[in-house]
């Protein structure tokens, strides 16, 4: 294998590695939205199941709970923003 040869193949195999390394990005979005949808469906349920309860103090702390499924949905919406910004910076597009 002669010097251009083996550079030829240096740079398929770090193209490669990038398609990869975007691939995996791209799943990580996908998980990440994914994780928010399933957060802010159980956020949803906590506080109509905080209307139907009579008693005062267990709807304040489903309501608590809703909040903190909003929170955790917000983290994972941040996370797939994040993931997107990494991808933009190095010049890659992300289709939503």
């Amino acid at each position: 294998m002669d010097h251009a040869e083996h550079r030829r193949r240096a740079r398929q195999r770090a193209a490669q590695r990038l398609e990869r390394a975007v691939d995996r990005e791209r799943d990580a979005i996908a998980l990440h939205e994914h994780a928010a949808a399933f957060h802010q469906t159980i956020a949803a349920e906590l506080d109509d199941a905080a209307l139907t309860v009579a008693d005062s103090a267990q709807a304040d702390q489903l309501r608590r709970r809703a909040a903190t499924e909003r929170d955790l949905a917000d983290g994972a919406t941040g996370r797939a923003a994040g993931v997107r910004a990494r991808l933009a910076a190095g010049g890659v597009a992300h289709d939503r």
